[in-house]
């Protein structure tokens, strides 16, 4: 299967939601579903921590946390970023996800108090890394630089949703530090950057993950 950037996996999801009316949280609601079908086929049902930003990916993350604790599996979300920056189809997961009653607690800049991150990460057996997805072109924060040093420093096993947080979609390079993940579970396409062999160095296993993409839309970008 082809391969795709970064600028053409959003005009993808863009075709998808303009010109098959297909909804991004439709979009979300896919991929979220398929990685939890992933870890529930994998055996993956003991405590699981879910570390989210506030963006699609994100998003992503907080469908995982919903449909996991409706599968009865102990999770609880961190979410990295106020929580009244969160828009959109990741807004309205955010609700369900607290009126749901799942555990989350919000770390900012504000409030960077990390400790019961890191206890958190320590007692896991296994952490989702939803913070930053394919948008991403800059070198990662000083923020998201010590959420994520905690996350590869802590967690036991590590699986990334879409790519791994803080490398570069293109390149297959981190950009400045990166989520080393155990496996990656890209959403719908493979990213130009898994091209690059050093990449499996964070990626580690990749696993393809539908999101619902028509057929005609998939041949329509060379991915089918």
């Amino acid at each position: 299967m082809n391969t795709l950037s970064r600028d053409s996996v959003r005009k993808m999801d863009e075709t998808a939601i303009k010109e098959f009316d297909i909804p991004e949280i439709i979009l979300m609601e896919n991929a979220g579903r398929s990685v939890t079908e992933f870890l529930l086929n994998a055996h993956i049902k003991a405590k699981i921590i879910v570390c989210c930003g506030k963006g699609n990916n994100g998003g992503d993350g907080l469908v995982i946390a919903r449909h996991l604790s409706n599968h009865h599996v102990p999770v609880k979300v961190f979410l990295f970023a106020d929580e009244k920056s969160i828009q959109g189809s990741s807004s309205i997961n955010y609700k369900i996800v607290k009126k749901s009653g799942i555990e989350v607690q919000c770390i900012s800049n504000e409030n960077g108090d990390f400790s019961n991150f890191e206890s958190e990460l320590k007692s896991a057996d296994c952490v989702v890394d939803a913070l930053l997805g394919t948008g991403l072109q800059n070198e990662v924060n000083a923020f998201y630089t010590k959420v994520i040093s905690s996350m590869n420093e802590f967690s036991k096993e590590m699986i990334a949703v879409d790519i791994p947080s803080g490398l570069d979609c293109d390149t297959g390079k981190p950009l400045g530090i990166s989520v080393r993940a155990n496996t990656t579970l890209t959403i719908g396409v493979l990213k130009d950057g898994f091209l690059n062999s050093d990449s499996s160095e964070w990626t580690g296993k990749v696993f393809l993950m539908d999101a619902g993409y028509p057929c005609l839309l998939k041949k329509d970008f060379g991915i089918e």
